[in-house]
């Protein structure tokens, strides 16, 4: 393998991870992984949770109960409109590729988001979760913004709005193996 001058310019190749359209670093293709810097580091965090879990066993993880209260968000990422539910906005919506749009975000429970789902399953595109940006889809979603009251209707989160790269993810104590 030679070695490059700028190994952490750009290559012709994009990163697989779903929705990312950043491009794959000369250090990280020579390798042969296919993902941009921050998916590389995400997979690599899991694979060591991973590791750490089988080293000292699993740990018990709070079921969550359907009707408990977290946000159902609604979101636009390129040619899609996703609407999920999470009970951590900022982690969640940190995962989604540069160019994200936040259309929407309310109080709601996974109860909720199901019935979102069956409420516009006619524009259903990708998964279960993602849907066609049909006008009459994007309308619904902009009156249910307008009929928000108190603190959801006057939400903003300029990070996310906005974003031209991804969000930066802390990683202590740990590096990538070069």
């Amino acid at each position: 393998m030679r070695k490059r001058e700028k190994p952490d310019s750009a290559t012709h190749i994009r990163c697989r991870h779903p929705l990312c359209t950043v491009r794959v670093t000369c250090r990280y293709y020579d390798q042969q992984i296919y993902l941009c810097p921050e998916h590389a580091i995400q997979v690599w965090q899991r694979v060591q949770d991973m590791i750490d879990l089988e080293a000292t066993g699993p740990i018990e993880k709070k079921e969550k109960a359907p009707h408990e209260k977290g946000r159902i968000y609604y979101i636009r990422v390129a040619d899609r409109v996703k609407i999920g539910y999470t009970t951590d906005v900022h982690s969640r919506l940190a995962t989604y590729p540069p160019g994200m749009e936040v259309l929407c975000l309310r109080i709601g429970t996974k109860k909720l988001e199901a019935a979102e789902h069956r409420r516009f399953a006619e524009y259903l595109a990708d998964g279960r979760e993602w849907f066609i940006p049909h006008p009459d889809l994007i309308a619904a979603i902009e009156a249910t913004r307008a009929g928000l009251e108190g603190w959801e209707a006057d939400w903003y989160f300029p990070e996310f709005v906005e974003r031209k790269k991804h969000a930066p993810h802390k990683v202590e104590h740990r590096t990538l193996a070069g």
